[in-house]
């Protein structure tokens, strides 16, 4: 995952943007498309593998709201 910084806390979103990240450089992964579930117990990996792909050029901060997420692939 070089390139990445991924974010594990009770922040939000609009909280990072009013701390002076830019718009549209922190991305939800709770949210579509990617619509991780935290705490299901169903397998995350592949929702995650894809933000992350999807998103490595982009300059972007991957943001994951408090939760178990379950990487078993």
């Amino acid at each position: 995952m070089k390139g990445f910084v991924v974010w594990a806390g009770v922040v939000a979103a609009s909280v990072a943007a009013a701390a002076g990240y830019p718009a549209g450089t922190v991305l939800d992964v709770t949210q579509p498309p990617y619509a991780v579930v935290p705490n299901d117990g169903q397998d995350d990996a592949a929702a995650i593998q894809r933000a992350v792909s999807e998103n490595l050029d982009r300059g972007v901060a991957l943001f994951f709201p408090n939760g178990v997420y379950d990487l078993d692939q």
